[in-house]
């Protein structure tokens, strides 16, 4: 099954968006799927994909991931580029099935319901799999109904009751890391890798209160080890890679301290996404000194 991972924002912005490497990552390492990554493009010209350059009708599946409102529009812009019948109403069972999940439409799906076949709400790891499994057991005219009996997926042609909210209880099932390495991004040559989601507060105008509870940790031996067999499958002439730890408040990690100094020890500069002052030690401060 060939599968259209599409960032409706440019390859620069796509690259840095580490759930969107993360749903690559396992795309790819599903037996039966081939993923590709497909970015918007200029205005006028047709979404192709960055690994062959197929343009979005030689797929089976199209999945947006979308993480901000303000890209909705883009969304709409690249199925019309590609010459896909934006609205789900208007597409055939001969054009590809149309999905997206994200931050975003987890939040609030409603604005894209008439462009979108089917929204994965939650957290994508386990339910793009189940997906999957689905779209490549379905006929193509079966598949919507089918889609709609996994929890966590809302069809918008044929779901009627409030849609579960999917959470991954063990993070320690998928890796944490960036799939692809590249120069061309907000980080260049820098290892995303999660330590640890959700938030244990529960300030009401958060989105990571509101959708990704509750607080969930990664081990630091789980961190260092993705991270080492990332490193491996890197060129040998690779040079000047850093590390990202990414969370809401990365300083909520009782073990915090424990991942940067291993990442110290094997020679690599570590930042983090997001530090709450009243739980900055100085030694987590020092080792991110010492970092770079």
């Amino acid at each position: 099954m060939r599968f259209a991972l599409c960032f409706p924002a440019d390859y620069h912005a796509g690259m840095s968006a580490l759930g969107y490497q993360i749903i690559l990552g396992i795309l790819n390492t599903t037996p039966g799927v081939s993923a590709e990554r497909v970015f918007a493009p200029a205005s006028g010209e047709v979404p192709r994909s960055v690994e062959t350059g197929a343009p979005l009708t030689d797929f089976d599946v199209i999945g947006f991931s979308i993480s901000f409102e303000l890209n909705y529009t883009n969304v709409v812009r690249m199925l019309l580029q590609a010459g896909i019948a934006p609205t789900r109403a208007s597409r055939t069972d001969r054009d590809p099935v149309v999905i997206a999940g994200g931050p975003a439409v987890t939040m609030n799906p409603a604005p894209l319901s008439p462009f979108i076949d089917a929204f994965v709400i939650g957290e994508g790891e386990d339910v793009i799999r189940e997906v999957v499994d689905v779209l490549m057991e379905s006929t193509p005219g079966g598949c919507l109904g089918a889609l709609a009996n996994i929890p966590g997926v809302y069809v918008p042609s044929v779901s009627s009751k409030p849609v579960h909210v999917r959470h991954v209880i063990d993070l320690a099932t998928h890796d944490p890391s960036s799939y692809i390495l590249t120069t061309d991004t907000e980080f260049p040559n820098t290892i995303l890798a999660e330590v640890l989601r959700g938030c244990k507060r529960s300030c009401k105008f958060c989105l990571a209160r509101g959708i990704y509870p509750p607080q969930r940790l990664r081990t630091p031996e789980s961190i260092l080890a993705a991270i080492d067999a990332r490193l491996d499958r890197l060129p040998e002439d690779a040079h000047g890679i850093s590390v990202g730890l990414v969370g809401p408040a990365v300083d909520d990690h009782p073990d915090l301290e424990a991942i940067l100094v291993g990442l110290r020890d094997r020679g690599l500069a570590a930042s983090t996404s997001s530090l709450r002052l009243e739980s900055l030690t100085a030694g987590v401060a020092r080792l991110l000194h010492e970092g770079g």
